[in-house]
């Protein structure tokens, strides 16, 4: 019923399911939606963590707890869809853009007193690498980000931290981000438009 229903929810709220399953199959069709990515992208993260907790070095941004979430995304695409070295690079580029608007932002949404961003500045990095290899549509990066940060924004004290589970965990909602964006859902919350702009 979810899928043909045409009322708007309360509030006036548009209903996406119904235009989201449309986009999913035409978008699965033509191979720009990830599914067996989300295992290969936890074993590449889970090898860079590995590499951590045995202290060999890993460069990385934007930071070392959460290096395995943006190479095991990125890795995970390259391997099934081929891209090149260079439209890789490309994609970090565009990672690197979004974590540094991200860290420099003043609003209360990105820097939550008491909350750690480093996991969701990493996911919204993450995505955004990812997704510019299917699409450079700045509106659809822009709610990709979006998507990615409510996804991931949540506070886990230090003490809990399994750094491992935090990179997979991270790593699956980055790419379930890029696959909501390419589905086409959209969120109410807009805590990334004032800070990006791209033409």
């Amino acid at each position: 019923n979810g899928l043909v229903v045409e009322d708007k929810l309360s509030g006036q709220t548009e209903r996406q399911a119904g235009r989201m399953k449309e986009l999913f199959y035409n978008r699965l069709a033509k191979s720009e939606i990830l599914g067996q990515e989300q295992a290969s992208a936890s074993i590449y993260a889970i090898a860079v963590c590995e590499e951590i907790l045995d202290n060999q070095l890993v460069i990385a941004a934007p930071f070392c707890e959460t290096s395995g979430i943006v190479a095991g995304v990125l890795k995970s695409i390259q391997q099934k869809y081929h891209f090149s070295d260079k439209r890789m690079s490309e994609s970090l580029i565009i990672a690197a853009f979004i974590g540094s608007i991200l860290l420099q932002s003043d609003s209360q949404i990105i820097k939550k007193e008491g909350t750690d961003m480093h996991f969701p500045i990493a996911t919204a990095m993450a995505c955004a690498g990812g997704l510019y290899l299917f699409s450079q549509d700045t509106d659809i990066l822009n709610e990709a980000v979006k998507i990615a940060i409510n996804l991931s924004d949540l506070h886990i004290p230090l003490k809990e931290r399994d750094l491992i589970s935090l990179n997979i965990k991270h790593t699956q909602l980055a790419i379930e981000a890029i696959n909501l964006s390419l589905s086409g859902y959209q969120i109410n919350e807009d805590p990334f438009d004032l800070h990006f702009i791209a033409q």
